[in-house]
């Protein structure tokens, strides 16, 4: 430098320029080419001025507490999604297999060479195999779990028993609903013809004192009593034995009757000879007898394929 000028290279114009300098050396300037004490919008030549520089740094309202990494929340910041730190393993640079050598994998997996000899290494091992079963050979009884509620697609008994499963709709048309029972009560108990008069007392006893027997004399093995009620036991031709009476009805009770005895009447006792007859069981356990020239009475019950014969009444 010589005096008081500086010279500076125009790159422009490529040649070298005489550039104004003070005393001390240092450029010489117009400060107005390059600062301003207010800002201009869009104005890019200029910076601003030492004094609006302080007015700005004095001004409370123009800045705020710096916020500090305690008061920012990690879900908050902007571009979470963003793969930001490629010092880390992301999915894709993970999932491959250049990442998973046998090497960095726990001793327990096996390479596939050592998977196939230990498979050669197993079917070459007769002991280590069975002939395989077929469904022919399994029963199903024997299968474990057959009470599992395994087949939902049909009913057991509980999704069977309920009313919604049994509406009308679903029945057999032969059953009637209470409005049509109630119905047909109705129309029957209208009808007069559909109705006899109630039996008075008298007319039923006489009608079950109308089903009676008469047995004068024989030996009697099988009887056939029906439906009878009253047996009248008349031995005026010759002795009366009883071996065993035809099966009857569970509580069905018939009444033996002996007015007038001119021989000998003999119940016997559990006699099972006879096939199709039903033994007599008697109170005293032993033959029962009732000797010419008495008058007694008795019932026998049929009850469990055996007809039981009270004491007998002379």
């Amino acid at each position: 430098m010589q005096g008081n000028c500086l010279f500076g290279w125009d790159a422009t114009w490529r040649k070298w320029r005489k550039i104004l300098v003070n005393a001390e050396g240092k450029l010489i300037i117009d400060p107005s080419e390059i600062l301003e004490d207010v800002p201009t919008d869009g104005e890019v030549g200029k910076a601003p001025t030492s004094n609006w520089a302080h007015d700005h740094a004095a001004d409370p309202s123009a800045h705020h507490v710096k916020t500090t990494s305690a008061e920012i929340d990690h879900g908050s910041v902007q571009g979470l999604g963003d793969d930001d730190h490629t010092q880390y393993l992301n999915i894709a640079r993970h999932d491959t297999t250049t990442r998973h050598p046998l090497s960095v994998l726990d001793p327990a997996v096996c390479s596939e060479a050592e998977a196939d000899s230990k498979i050669a290494t197993h079917a070459a091992n007769p002991s280590a195999h069975h002939t395989k079963t077929t469904s022919a050979e399994i029963d199903h009884g024997s299968v474990q779990g057959l009470g599992d509620d395994d087949h939902t697609q049909y009913l057991n008994i509980a999704r069977h028993d309920t009313t919604t499963r049994h509406p009308l709709s679903v029945l057999d048309a032969a059953v009637c609903s209470e409005t049509e029972c109630n119905s047909k009560i109705s129309t029957h108990a209208a009808n007069a013809s559909a109705h006899h008069t109630r039996y008075t007392d008298k007319e039923a006893c006489d009608a079950w004192h109308a089903r009676s027997e008469v047995l004068n004399a024989g030996s009697w093995h099988n009887l056939n009593l029906g439906s009878y009620n009253r047996v009248y036991l008349l031995p005026i031709t010759g002795n009366i034995t009883i071996y065993s009476i035809l099966e009857g009805y569970d509580g069905q009770k018939i009444e033996f009757v002996v007015p007038v005895s001119s021989y000998t009447i003999t119940i016997q006792h559990n006699y099972t000879a006879d096939g199709s007859g039903r033994r007599i069981m008697c109170a005293n356990a032993a033959n029962n007898t009732i000797a010419a020239g008495h008058v007694a009475v008795f019932s026998m019950v049929y009850y469990s394929s055996q007809w039981i014969m009270s004491q007998v009444v002379s």
